[in-house]
């Protein structure tokens, strides 16, 4: 790869991963302040079957779509610009399936929600949430087709309006004034429903500015929905059953124990998914740069975008988990209440196999989009069958920190074993010396974090907390930056640079 093109690749990579950041961490932040809203007003077992009707929907939602909003993204990447025909029939085929499928599920979730609430979950007063779930079911996931097909430009910020951004913020709202008048959990169930609705309209406006080619009447779209299809299902499954593993361990919990211990757990999950929100800022512009790469035949760029991708995932997520490791108790009862200081210990365990996760890179989603989605489906539908068993067996003996080990050991593998499949079917590793330099300045922030307490000893859990946030990411910046970073690394920084000027001059 050229010089020329490399730098074109990285900048497109520092670009959009920074909005794709920003955008998630803000909206993350959005959600999680409406979280904790959630947990404060409504109480441990309300929020409980909150999170538990929320989690069925997510799970849901990663069934209904049938893989189509991954494969508009693989094949959307080799159309657009390229073939218009094909582009949008592309976009046509999509919206039709997914639709059908969505509106599909729902029913099946309306229909079956007795079930769920009363012989899954013994819990009858659950019925109203899946209930009420199942008409979202369709909104959120034509919600995610229309993000994901505005992520085909590789202008992330517009996914990021829509569904990282306004989604959580009008949640938050509609929740306030509904409770306002008097609305508890109905109002958190109506307000989550109608978030959805402003997103969707949202993102569904932005794809017809984005795409105006699809207004075009000549030539004929053409369809290819049984290859889109057979490439989808075994990606979409490969995804379903990685998330599945995130999620069922508040199933679990939610059978063995009590709804007061779905939400203290629920604390804990939503927590430790900081890893998962930096990963997927680079997920979502690595997807269609690694498609377009793949298409062109260019290894070295993609190995480029793999390596200096896995390695600033990892400077971003070093200081958070030394942090989350010095005093997750303080965390857990400082921003959650006291009621859920519980949660500490599995806030740490999930945390960590999330950070391993992090170190993994786009180790699966470069399988999925280089052709190698097989592989990801039965390497995740292996680990997820034991984690169905370490579940089973951890969480009636050792409840909240059982569930949390069963999750996060099986992430910690699962992930381990795609870095080794990208190494052995692409030839392709993102590891060597320069990862040194983090490990050196990993190690000070430590060491600087844990010298404090000896320096001041005494200090209350809030002083402790404020202390580690303030030395992990100084000290481990400072001396990153003292031992120098490399070259491709400067093309990334110098590209963030230029759009925080131009935002600010903007």
């Amino acid at each position: 790869m050229g010089t020329q093109t490399q730098d074109q690749a990285l900048n497109q990579l520092a670009r959009g991963a920074g909005v794709s950041l920003a955008g998630k961490i803000g909206g993350r932040l959005i959600h999680l302040a409406g979280q904790v809203l959630f947990a404060r007003l409504l109480g441990p077992e309300s929020f409980g079957l909150y999170a538990l009707g929320f989690t069925v929907l997510r799970m849901t939602a990663l069934l209904a779509p049938l893989g189509i909003p991954r494969a508009a993204i693989y094949f959307g990447a080799r159309y657009w610009r390229k073939d218009g025909a094909a582009f949008r029939g592309l976009v046509t085929q999509a919206a039709a399936l997914t639709s059908a499928s969505a509106l599909t599920g729902g029913a099946i979730l309306y229909f079956s929600a007795p079930w769920l609430s009363t012989n899954l979950f013994s819990k009858p007063e659950l019925l109203r949430v899946l209930s009420c779930f199942a008409f979202a079911l369709p909104l959120l996931t034509l919600l995610r087709l229309a993000s994901d097909l505005t992520r085909v430009s590789r202008r992330m910020q517009f996914s990021v309006y829509a569904q990282d951004l306004l989604q959580p913020s009008a949640a938050l709202v509609f929740f306030l004034v509904l409770y306002a008048v008097g609305y508890r959990l109905d109002g958190a169930l109506a307000a989550t429903v109608a978030s959805f609705i402003c997103a969707l309209l949202l993102a569904c406006v932005f794809v017809l500015r984005l795409f105006p080619e699809l207004f075009s009447k000549t030539p004929e779209p053409k369809f290819f929905a049984g290859e889109m299809l057979r490439y989808s299902l075994p990606a979409t499954l490969g995804g379903i059953f990685t998330m599945f593993i995130v999620w069922f361990d508040r199933l679990f919990v939610g059978h063995f124990l009590s709804a007061a211990d779905v939400g203290v757990y629920q604390a804990a999950s939503q927590s430790s998914i900081i890893f998962a929100i930096i990963l997927a800022s680079f997920r979502s512009i690595v997807a269609p740069i690694a498609a377009g790469l793949h298409a062109d035949g260019d290894s070295e760029g993609l190995g480029e975008i793999y390596r200096v991708s896995t390695r600033w995932g990892l400077y971003l997520s070093i200081p958070l988990m030394l942090v989350i490791a010095k005093v997750p108790g303080p965390i857990m009862s400082l921003v959650f209440g006291t009621d859920y200081s519980a949660a500490a210990l599995p806030f740490v365990l999930l945390s960590l196999g999330q950070f391993v996760n992090m170190a993994a890179g786009n180790a699966d989603l470069l399988l999925i989009m280089t052709g190698h989605e097989r592989r990801w489906f039965v390497l995740s539908g292996t680990m997820l069958l034991v984690n169905i068993a370490l579940c089973w067996i951890l969480v009636p003996r050792f409840a909240l920190t059982g569930a949390a080990c069963a999750t996060s050991l099986t992430i910690v593998v699962l992930f381990s074993m795609a870095a080794l499949q990208v190494r052995r079917t692409l030839s392709l590793w993102p590891y060597d010396r320069s990862y040194a330099k983090g490990a050196v300045a990993a190690v000070c922030a430590a060491a600087a974090m844990w010298g404090a307490d000896f320096v001041f000893p005494g200090l209350t859990g809030g002083q402790r907390l404020l202390s580690a946030l303030l030395l992990a990411p100084t000290v481990f910046f400072g001396i990153l930056a003292m031992i120098g970073i490399e070259e491709e690394d400067r093309v990334m920084l110098r590209s963030v640079l230029r759009k925080v000027r131009y935002q600010f001059q903007g």
